[in-house]
């Protein structure tokens, strides 16, 4: 393969590899902001049933509203911490993968014809980004907790 095939492959690799980085911040970045949300509303809740008064005016239905809010916060911060130790898991797949093929290089163990070929076994199992199916559990619960607060926060309004 000429110089110029090899030199543009490096470059596809190089951006799929810069791209996929870029992915997986964004998802860690936005699970970090989802769990401020979710403590930021927990705690402005919690303060506001601070008064006995208002607690006591409150309905069955609206106090059940609440707890049911404080569950889904709860819930969608744990589902968040659920995230981390999925990414992390999915990156100590990679460095697994990599240290591996580095380790093989530096030890003499592969050919460069065969290096290829070890680089798509080491890294077959692995998928470009982690899974992100907490960040979807983590903002579902997050929506229904805001929803059944705003819900509760309307009531209280209507009673002060």
């Amino acid at each position: 393969m000429s110089d110029y095939l090899i030199n543009q492959q490096r470059k596809f690799e190089d951006s799929a590899e810069n791209y996929r980085k870029e992915g997986n911040e964004v998802f860690r970045e936005l699970v970090r902001q989802l769990i401020l949300v979710a403590t930021v509303f927990l705690s402005i809740s919690a303060f506001t049933l601070n008064s006995e008064k208002i607690v006591m005016k409150l309905y069955v239905f609206e106090k059940y509203s609440l707890v049911f809010a404080w569950i889904t916060f709860g819930l969608s911060i744990v589902s968040g911490i659920g995230q981390f130790f999925v990414d992390y898991k999915y990156f100590g797949k990679w460095i697994t993968a990599k240290s591996s093929i580095v380790e093989n290089l530096y030890h003499g163990k592969i050919s460069e014809k065969d290096l290829p070929k070890l680089i798509q076994e080491k890294q077959k199992d692995i998928p470009s980004e982690s899974s992100t199916c907490f960040v979807y559990l983590q903002s579902f619960f997050l929506v229904f907790g805001v929803i059944s607060l705003i819900f509760t926060m309307v009531k209280i309004l209507f009673i002060l």
